[in-house]
């Protein structure tokens, strides 16, 4: 989008997004182990931008992902999940926008298929 009021440039992502606020979890590839939960800012079937707190991802870097759908996306079990592969494409620096509370956005580009499927529930 332009700066200029009332001119609108044509849109050059391949992939429509959406603006979706989901929990995600972002883990190492080689140890699978957590380095950030996050929420999604926006959401597309190419990729995702999310906020987060700790700048420990750099582009480049290979990422898996895991983004919980709520109950009204996922009908039941109350809570489904996208599992992916991302490449880190960019991260901005956020530090001067008073409005949030993470200092960091981060742009991903799925690189993997994305899987759909639910949860582990505990049963009672």
């Amino acid at each position: 989008m332009s700066k200029f009021k009332g001119y609108t440039e044509p849109e050059r992502r391949r992939y429509r997004r959406l603006e979706l606020a989901l929990p995600i979890g972002i883990y190492d590839c080689q140890e699978n182990r957590l380095l950030d939960n996050a929420f999604t800012t926006d959401l597309s079937t190419g990729g995702a931008y999310f906020r987060a707190n700790r700048k420990n991802l750099n582009p480049g870097d290979t990422v898996n992902l895991c983004i919980g759908l709520p109950a009204a996306v996922s009908d039941d079990p109350p809570l489904a999940k996208i599992t992916t592969t991302g490449r880190v494409k960019r991260v901005d620096d956020l530090t001067s926008d008073d409005s949030v509370a993470e200092n960091v956005g981060v742009a991903l580009e799925f690189i993997e298929a994305v899987r759909y499927s639910y949860f582990d529930l505990p049963s009672f």
